[in-house]
């Protein structure tokens, strides 16, 4: 039997090959060395905050400096006869930001709200340059004055814009047809 040192010599693997040295780095020609152009580029994440990035206003979004655009109200009918239909159209400048109007009717004399709130959310273009919308009220029984109120409010932002008032007198219903001919005087 082999002693122990001399079987783990003939059970072990025979010995790698030596690698060559590995060649020393080629030198550039001085030629070459005049004519190389080093380009630094900064990813835009890293830039710093003197750089900063030049953006660009969303066109979908109202400058925060200018005002809401205020909502021009436009009655149908002179007369407001309690009971009858009443059609109310609201105008906007036609703007890129979306927006819509919010219309209610209060009681002049005891301030209470009659009507609404009402949402006016589908603008069409009304041929002048402007965006319109229409809604149809009935006039309240027992009021003999209403105010029409309403404001517009950015959708996005939530911004609203000063508030408009119309104020009406109402004529009750069946209210008989006199004139000063028919007085005897």
């Amino acid at each position: 039997m082999l002693p122990l040192s001399e079987d783990l010599k003939a059970a072990a693997p025979p010995p790698e090959p030596a690698l060559p040295d590995p060649p020393e780095p080629a030198t550039p020609e001085p030629d070459l060395l005049t004519q190389e152009v080093v380009v630094d580029e900064e990813p835009e994440s890293t830039r710093s905050p003197s750089q900063p990035a030049k953006a660009t206003p969303n066109p979908l979004l109202l400058p925060a400096d200018d005002p809401v655009p205020t909502p021009i109200l436009e009655l149908a009918n002179q007369e407001l006869v309690a009971g009858r239909s009443l059609v109310v159209r609201a105008r906007l400048p036609n703007l890129l930001p979306k927006f819509y109007v919010k219309l209610w009717i209060n009681d002049r004399q005891t301030r209470t709200l009659l009507d609404g709130p009402r949402w006016l959310v589908d603008f069409s273009p009304n041929g002048l340059g402007d965006l319109e919308s229409s809604t149809q009220l009935t006039v309240p029984f027992g009021s003999l004055e209403i105010q029409l109120e309403a404001i517009a409010i950015e959708v996005s932002t939530q911004r609203e814009s000063h508030k408009v008032v119309i104020d009406r007198a109402v004529i009750p219903p069946n209210m008989p047809d006199l004139s000063l001919d028919d007085f005897e005087v």
